[in-house]
């Protein structure tokens, strides 16, 4: 078939923005993340028939990737400030929360029924309380012979949003980890042993007699691992989705970057202490419409399709109309270098 002259350079154009409409996201970070986002790229694949692959690199090397453009979209449990954000030019916005709960290998102990309270965990990590049947937590667990075994402390190795949440939990309930340690993605840990990613952890616990370490509710629930109950300023908790939903629920950005989150004033006396939330990051002023467009769809259709997927790994979906909108008026801000906005959709609360 023949065109008229003047049509040819036309048609070059239409074939080149087709030849450029993206078939394929990228994505890379958070290692808490991989699993869930193995089965969301998959059934994202088959309702949108575009391909997603993401790469468990923890949230360290997910933030170095994204800010180095090498990805079209980060995953990390590791919130970055406002000045961050702007210095790197990305926008951050919440995906989905998990509860991060200390996990225990000590055969022929019920661990389900022992106690752990915030500050001998805090012990524990400096290398205070060494073996299980120290008095400490033998006085909390007076209906359980510990046995005289060494504690195997095991802690992320890597850059870790994982120990970020976790180490900022530590500080808050002991004032001698705060002065000295305080918060962190990466510590230089006084006493333990290191593991890569939550995989590695998981496995370094399981393979561990003694040890104790700290990872997602749904990798340690998957990996059959011991979950001892947590008691905090005196309260005792016990792990279960319907508390990290709740607890979850009743967090609000205290910022619009959603670096931070504060309970409601009427929080919940016994709402579970250690949450993690996994935010995206994308660029916020992409040379290539493309190079946000894919991510934003994907994350719309995990918003409006994706919960069920979310839950059944152990995982809080953000379902809320008011935080969506947050996220929403984020979107709004991601404009191409002419300044048009690259959201156009209709709303994505519910």
């Amino acid at each position: 078939m023949s065109y008229p002259k003047w049509a040819v350079p036309i048609l070059m154009v239409l074939c080149a923005l087709n030849s450029h409409a993206q078939t394929e996201i990228t994505g890379a970070g958070s290692s808490l993340a991989y699993p869930v986002m193995q089965e969301l790229a998959r059934q994202f694949k088959e309702h949108k028939k575009i391909e997603l692959i993401y790469s468990s690199v923890g949230s360290g090397e997910g933030i170095r990737r994204i800010a180095a453009r090498t990805v079209d979209f980060s995953l990390s449990d590791i919130p970055l400030t406002q000045y961050e954000l702007n210095s790197q030019g990305l926008v951050q916005f919440p995906v989905f929360a998990s509860a991060i709960v200390p996990v225990v290998n000590l055969p022929g102990v019920d661990v389900s029924r022992m106690t752990i309270s915030a500050i001998a965990l805090a012990n524990i990590y400096i290398g205070k309380i060494s073996r299980w049947d120290d008095p400490v937590l033998q006085e909390l667990n007076p209906h359980i012979n510990l046995p005289d075994l060494p504690i195997k402390a095991v802690y992320r190795s890597d850059v870790s949003g994982t120990s970020y949440v976790f180490t900022s939990f530590l500080s808050k309930s002991d004032a001698n980890w705060n002065a000295i340690y305080g918060i962190g993605s990466r510590l230089k840990w006084p006493v333990g042993q290191g593991a890569k990613g939550s995989e590695g952890l998981v496995r370094t616990v399981k393979a561990t007699e003694g040890a104790i370490g700290y990872v997602e509710f749904g990798a340690a629930t998957s990996a059959q691992l011991d979950i001892p109950m947590v008691q905090v300023q005196g309260i005792l908790i016990t792990a279960n989705n319907q508390l990290f939903a709740e607890s979850f629920n009743a967090l609000t950005p205290v910022r619009s970057s959603f670096y931070k989150f504060a309970a409601a004033p009427s929080g919940l006396q016994n709402s579970w202490p250690i949450i993690a939330i996994t935010n995206a990051l994308v660029l916020q002023h992409p040379s290539q419409d493309d190079d946000v467009r894919g991510s934003l769809a994907f994350f719309s259709w995990v918003y409006q399709s994706g919960s069920s997927v979310i839950k059944s790994f152990n995982l809080l979906p953000l379902e809320s109309k008011k935080g969506i909108a947050l996220v929403e008026a984020q979107w709004k801000a991601i404009t191409n270098e002419k300044g048009r906005s690259l959201w156009v959709g209709e709303g994505l609360g519910r």
